[in-house]
């Protein structure tokens, strides 16, 4: 049935086979695609004015509402959206986690969840369930979303390091709150000769001293359990004869920022 016309014995046999309506459905297919798209009345400028106003009036009454605000951005800002970006907002979440984790205590408010594929989401069904969350539960979602996406360099960049520095000495920010340097994610990492000097300036021993020239002849690996010890081990502590004093420095100690 290639040609025009189907020739008289064969008309019945393509009827029956729907043949006949197929191509005369196809044939109306491309005399519709032949027609040019019918002409907009609005034109592309108006359409995007009218788009405008659609949105002004909308923040206008989300402003109004500052507690639907906040739910819809807590809602933006969390994973149950999906990809999708309901904010003009860039929305980065910087690395915040070290390639070695032993002796880190993980905050699980601040581990960025797998991202559900845009086509996974049912944003109206999605937004419904969240809001059914309290308050309380939505505050603290917005406020977890938002400190998630913090700058990585806000504590190194020039221009951000002073209010960076100002709003840590308000929280009280302390990295040993979290973190204790072990022979895995710092001491095995460094060289033998800065552990060594360590040593010395945290536990006030003389550089003639026994347990300093011990400590000196260890192996690496050796040398870096021993300081592990040193943050950890109150046996160990005792043992060098550390006072009160010194072990306060060893709990709050943290390299130095010259040396990274």
């Amino acid at each position: 049935m290639s040609g025009p016309l189907l020739r008289a014995e064969e008309a019945q046999a393509a009827q029956d086979s729907g043949a006949v309506e197929r191509e005369i459905s196809a044939r109306l297919l491309e005399v519709e695609d032949d027609k040019p798209a019918p002409k907009k009345l609005v034109s592309a400028a108006l359409s995007d004015d009218l788009t405008a106003i659609q949105l002004h009036a909308f923040q206008k009454r989300l402003a109004d509402t500052p507690e639907m605000a906040l739910r819809l951005l807590a809602f933006s800002l969390s994973r149950e959206q999906g990809t999708r970006n309901l904010f003009g907002l860039r929305i980065e979440a910087p690395k915040n986690l070290p390639s070695e984790t032993d002796g880190l205590s993980v905050d699980e408010r601040l581990m960025n969840a797998p991202e559900p594929s845009v086509f996974e989401v049912d944003l109206e069904a999605s937004y419904a369930e969240f809001c059914q969350k309290s308050d309380d539960e939505i505050m603290a979602a917005l406020v977890a979303s938002a400190v998630r996406t913090i700058a990585a360099d806000f504590g190194s960049a020039g221009y951000a390091k002073g209010l960076f520095n100002a709003v840590g000495t308000a929280l009280s920010v302390n990295p040993r709150d979290i973190w204790r340097p072990t022979k895995a994610n710092f001491w095995g990492r460094m060289p033998k000769g800065y552990l060594e000097d360590t040593f010395r300036t945290l536990t006030g021993l003389d550089e003639d001293s026994e347990q300093v020239k011990a400590f000196a002849k260890g192996k690496k690996g050796d040398v870096a359990a021993s300081m592990e010890k040193l943050f950890s081990d109150a046996d160990f502590q005792i043992l060098l004869g550390l006072t009160p004093e010194q072990i306060d420095v060893i709990d709050n100690w943290m390299p130095a920022p010259e040396d990274h």
